[in-house]
């Protein structure tokens, strides 16, 4: 428990969580065992929010959900439960000290680790006074303005530390700072399998370094999304036993990979057939009116592709409180008698008639 205090990874309920859990870990981090429900209520929060918190742990590798063997099992696999099953889990003291240490190395000036310094420091210097006898104080003197002259020097080059990281950022930010980034580094977060070592400097400090052919930032969000289905629909495919992809980390799909430039071309299209979609339903909804696209649309729950395929050639006539609908040919008229004859009822509210006018003229014909 000491370690987990001695870091400032988390707060809240997410430390909530961690310092519960350490509570009933043996030295080494293992034999974890209280349930969801204790330790919501030993956390003060609703089980969900713990349950939320776990995941987060487990997916930064800090927490890992043990097997029936004692083996350690993927971020993205559940726990088996049952009667007479306990759900076991480990910290891992050496990943969280890694991560503590990533995290001074990236945030030097955050206000926690120098809080930690500074009470470490005050510490080291408030030795008690020896005993001596009175009016003896040879050494004393000296020894207090020595310590005192060390302290102010430590001070002062955390000032300096600070002032110098906050020009750095200052320098890599350009226009739009947070306000920009913060979308993309939440899309980045979506990712799934993402390894809790992914840097959010180290991201932002890619993206600052942007160059002119890269995309614009609206752009370069609809491919970071795209690329998170992209690794969603692969791991569906992938077999369970093998777990999760893990993803490129972000820093690196956007400098050295340049992965957006695997969805770039999509995403520039999109509006465009976006646009073609709407004239296409425009054009289909000026042909067939209002009331019948409606009822294809909303009753029959038809896409515009389906509507051009089945009632492309169609003619549609409302009177005498009947739907006649000539469909254009004969094999098209079984198929939409087959298909749509009852939904098309349903969504008019009238009686529906699918004929062949072609094949009716014909006949009367001969």
């Amino acid at each position: 428990m000491t370690q987990i205090w001695d870091t400032c990874l988390y707060s809240a309920g997410t430390l909530n969580v961690l310092l519960a859990m350490a509570d009933h870990a043996s030295d080494d981090g293992r034999d974890i065992y209280p349930g969801i429900d204790y330790l919501a209520a030993k956390c003060r929060q609703s089980p969900r929010a713990t349950f939320e918190c776990i995941r987060r742990l487990r997916s930064d590798g800090v927490v890992h959900l043990l097997g029936s063997r004692g083996e350690d099992l993927p971020p993205i696999a559940k726990a088996a439960g049952g009667r007479g099953r306990k759900t076991q889990y480990r910290i891992d003291l050496r990943r969280l000290r890694e991560q503590q240490l990533a995290h001074c190395a990236e945030e030097p000036d955050c206000v926690h680790c120098l809080a930690g310094r500074k009470a470490a420091e005050t510490t080291a210097f408030s030795e008690p006074r020896r005993d001596t006898a009175k009016g003896d104080n040879s050494g004393v003197k000296g020894e207090e303005n020595s310590a005192k002259d060390e302290i102010s020097r430590a001070h002062i080059e955390n000032h300096q530390n600070r002032q110098r990281t906050s020009l750095t950022r200052e320098a890599s930010q350009d226009a739009g700072g947070d306000v920009v980034w913060k979308p993309l580094w939440i899309a980045f977060r979506e990712w799934p399998g993402l390894p809790g070592t992914a840097s959010e400097a180290l991201a932002r400090g890619a993206w600052g370094r942007r160059g002119a052919d890269w995309p614009s930032d609206g752009e370069l969000l609809d491919c970071i999304r795209a690329h998170g289905r992209k690794l969603a629909a692969d791991n569906a495919r992938r077999p369970q036993r093998l777990g999760a992809v893990l993803p490129v980390l972000p820093h690196n799909w956007l400098e050295r990979d340049r992965g957006w430039q695997d969805h770039l071309a999509e995403v520039r299209a999109r509006p465009a057939k976006i646009a073609q979609s709407v004239e296409r339903a425009i054009a289909i909804e000026q042909r067939l009116g209002s009331r019948v696209y409606g009822a294809l649309v909303r009753g029959l729950g038809l896409s515009d592709g389906e509507i051009e395929t089945w009632f492309g050639d169609a003619v549609f006539t409302i009177a005498d409180g009947r739907v006649r609908i000539d469909a254009g040919n004969a094999v098209k008229a079984a198929r939409l008698r087959e298909r749509y004859a009852l939904k098309l009822e349903r969504a008019f509210a009238l009686p529906v008639d699918v004929i062949d006018a072609s094949s009716q003229h014909l006949e009367a014909a001969q």
